[in-house]
């Protein structure tokens, strides 16, 4: 989860404040988390933090002595916008989920019921919704859990142009993604793909065009290449082949 502290950040205007290190800290997390991030500076960011939010039809409890009973029946989430007014991300963060659906769904105590909770984000407009692994299947717990960046409760998307999403995926039928996308036609730059989730003994080599290549494992989501001298290379992401692991 993401914070500031008061005696960190700086008010320029009504409505505004500024925390170059919280900023830095969402930059890392995601340059780190998805592909074709590394030159990506979030200069806004929008933060909001659901927290201890019950269920609908949750019973209200106002003694002081039932405070731990009654997180029994929260869920703590957060939701991150970073943008440097070309590209933007979102981070979600979920720190708790005890429950899943709600009381006028047929909820017992939060679970269970014909509706489970739905996660995910559309275009703003209520158009181009994407969701989250186990929204609506009544397993959202998991996303406490799990994680597409290898960081449990985190999930990190790209959100403008596109939707791409963060880290790797072991599903058998997927896509590789390379940064950068285009380069010079005599090859010789350094090239990150991403898609299989890597472990670390893992060998990875890529084919571009017809000329193999081995690649260095940087994390579990993440290796690099060097782009062959042979070959036309102006498109990068139309002669990516295959990733291979032993």
């Amino acid at each position: 989860m993401f914070r500031t502290s008061r005696d960190r950040y700086h008010k320029q205007r009504w409505g505004r404040v500024e925390d170059p290190y919280l900023l830095d800290n969402i930059t890392m997390s995601i340059r780190e988390g998805i592909i074709g991030a590394h030159g990506f500076r979030a200069d806004y960011a929008v933060i909001v933090t659901w927290e201890r939010m019950a269920y609908g039809g949750a019973p209200k409890i106002t003694q002081v002595n039932r405070y731990e009973e009654a997180k029994r029946w929260t869920n703590t989430y957060q939701v991150v916008l970073a943008t440097d007014e070309i590209r933007s991300y979102v981070i979600m963060n979920y720190a708790h989920i005890n429950w899943t659906s709600s009381n006028t769904a047929g909820a017992l105590q939060g679970r269970g019921g014909l509706q489970s909770a739905m996660a995910g984000f559309n275009g703003g407009n209520g158009t181009g919704w994407t969701a989250l692994p186990y929204s609506g299947e009544g397993r959202v717990l998991k996303l406490q859990e799990f994680s597409n960046v290898g960081i449990p409760g985190r999930w990190v998307y790209r959100v403008d142009e596109q939707i791409i999403s963060g880290g790797c995926s072991n599903e058998s039928i997927g896509f590789m993604t390379t940064a950068p996308i285009a380069a010079s036609m005599i090859g010789g730059v350094y090239v990150n793909v991403s898609g299989p989730c890597l472990r670390a003994g893992d060998v990875v080599k890529v084919i571009f065009d017809e000329y193999q290549v081995d690649c260095i494992r940087l994390n579990m989501h993440r290796a690099q290449c060097v782009l062959p001298m042979e070959g036309n290379h102006t498109r990068i992401s139309e002669h990516f082949i295959f990733c291979n692991r032993h």
